[in-house]
């Protein structure tokens, strides 16, 4: 007798209870083998095909039910279920890409045109911090009180929270949110842009006034048709109130631009690094890690050697002055290590607009401050031992993400082009000779016809010439294997919610399948790392 996982645990074994859900199953669950008009009984429909992910419970009622399949033990089941959800996440990442790739806002982000790839460089050039200027903060003291710990205390049935800004002034607040000062000096905000018109067109228009710098654009939100807003920068001595009157009301087609007086303090979002990233092991290694990503986009060690430098002067009584901690080797050496750390943390927010504990790395620093205003581990000790692992896990995938996006990116279902190059050739393509290749691309003007002496020639071909053909058929995932790739290594990429439906794909690669038919409705909302994050490579959404 095959062995039945209780149908009571929401989760696959091994995983944290859920609890008791007596809800009744969805239609989908709950159907028998239908029946056509004839009588006869229609298969079963693929658990992939089904309007929405279904959980571990009622996948293992749906297999059942429908005898696709009977496993002997719970891990088997489990495994079976990890399986399902990794096919379901690919299906709709895959089918979300393919519902905006032709938006403007999506290009600008991940389309590998080497156009819009040195406008990304670009404005990752112009948003850079000086690190001359860090350093030479650093070296003057100004530094030495940062610290990325939250106080949390408690009072009349609320939490109260301080955290410590790099200059070590302490803030304290009652909710999740600080005021981020407004700026009527120096920008303007772009209260929507659409996503069908390219940044360019904006960034061109704001720069006809003298003194523009850049504008800085938020993410794109899913409940407003993914338009985007934006904070437009000018130069210390430009009158803003000028720029506002000369540049406000432009048509753009239809959409009328309409900018604002930043007059209002915004309300910044706190972020939460769980308490295991209090330990010292976890502490080393965010450290290690940090400064790689320092290593990986500076190219040289200056600012890190600048911080050894700085601990070597300071010794280790800068906080803690007591005769038993500077008799203490090991609490001396994780006070070291969390300084150390939480100088790279602030380097990397201050130059790189990168917020470590998020996997988050921003063009300018408007934009990161709106996203992630401050990120402070909580105090120890941890609330939940397999949360905070989890998290600890998702955290290393992102950071992988960044620092090695070719490597990182293959568990997550990066296209190999390589191989959708061979089976393209095998559907478009013949091989006449060892070393001649014909196109048989069939067109509105019949059959394409041209010979070639390589297979990569023959692709060549494929991909400038017949990209419509392509992007129609079977062997578009060639046609965007680059495009689909950038889009996949972004650790903070914008993502389907997962209750959208997984269609099935016209054609199965040849080992794991990734495509499906059409693409589905885009999400509701976005998903945050903060919230609970599970130990599945896989599972990198938003």
């Amino acid at each position: 007798m095959a062995r039945t996982p209780n149908p009571m645990n929401d989760e696959p074994p091994k995983k944290r209870a859920r609890g008791n859900d007596e809800r009744s199953p969805p239609p989908a669950a709950r159907e028998k083998e239908p029946w056509n008009g004839a009588g006869a009984v229609v298969k079963a429909r693929d658990p992939l095909e089904l309007h929405t992910r279904l959980s571990f419970r009622k996948y293992v009622q749906y297999m059942q039910e429908h005898a696709l399949a009977s496993f002997d033990t719970d891990e088997a089941w489990s495994d079976a279920y990890q399986a399902y959800r990794r096919e379901h996440k690919l299906r709709q990442l895959w089918s979300f890409f393919l519902a905006h790739v032709d938006e403007a806002w999506f290009r600008e982000k991940y389309d590998p045109d080497a156009e819009l790839h040195e406008q990304r460089a670009e404005r990752r050039r112009a948003g850079l911090g000086d690190v001359s200027d860090w350093i030479r903060e650093l070296e003057q003291g100004q530094l030495d009180a940062a610290c990325m710990d939250l106080i949390e205390e408690h009072a009349q049935d609320r939490p109260l929270y301080t955290v410590t800004s790099r200059s070590g002034v302490r803030e304290h607040f009652d909710a999740e949110a600080l005021p981020i000062p407004p700026d009527t000096e120096h920008t303007l905000l772009v209260r929507a842009w659409p996503s069908d018109l390219p940044r360019s067109a904006l960034e061109a228009h704001l720069r006809t006034f003298p003194g523009f710098r850049y504008v800085a654009m938020l993410e794109p939100m899913a409940q407003r048709h993914w338009q985007r807003t934006g904070i437009a920068v000018f130069e210390p001595d430009v009158d803003v109130r000028a720029a506002l009157s000369a540049l406000d009301g432009r048509r753009f087609g239809t959409f009328q631009l309409h900018l604002a007086m930043v007059d209002r303090p915004s309300n910044g979002r706190v972020r939460f690094a769980p308490a295991v990233t209090q330990t010292a092991e976890r502490l080393t290694h965010d450290a290690e890690q940090a400064r790689r990503l320092v290593r990986h986009w500076a190219g040289d060690d200056a600012a890190l050697c600048a911080i050894d430098a700085r601990l070597a002067h300071l010794g280790l009584d800068v906080h803690h002055a007591e005769e038993d901690v500077r008799r203490d080797s090991v609490r001396r050496r994780l006070m070291q290590r969390k300084k150390q750390l939480d100088w790279t943390l602030d380097l990397l927010r201050t130059v790189y607009h990168c917020d470590y504990y998020l996997g988050l790395q921003c063009d300018f620093a408007e934009e990161l401050e709106r996203r992630s205003f401050f990120h402070v581990r909580r105090p120890w000790p941890a609330s939940d031992d397999q949360q905070d692992a989890a998290w600890c896990g998702h955290l290393d995938a992102k950071i992988a993400l960044l620092l090695d996006p070719a490597t990182a990116s293959v568990p997550l279902g990066r296209i190999d082009k390589d191989r959708e190059a061979e089976h393209a050739l095998d559907e478009l393509a013949i091989q006449l000779e060892p070393e001649k290749f014909q196109c048989r691309v069939l067109s509105p003007s019949g059959t394409c016809g041209k010979l070639f002496k390589s297979r990569a020639h023959t692709v060549k071909h494929l991909l400038n010439k017949h990209a419509k053909e392509l992007a129609a058929g079977d062997a578009r995932r060639l046609l965007y294997a680059d495009y689909f790739n950038q889009y996949l290594a972004d650790p903070m990429r914008v993502a389907p919610s997962g209750a959208e439906p997984a269609e099935r794909p016209p054609r199965a690669p040849r080992e794991t399948p990734r495509r499906v038919a059409e693409p589905v409705a885009p999400p509701a909302h976005y998903r945050d790392l903060d919230a609970g994050a599970t130990q599945e490579p896989l599972e990198l959404s938003y």
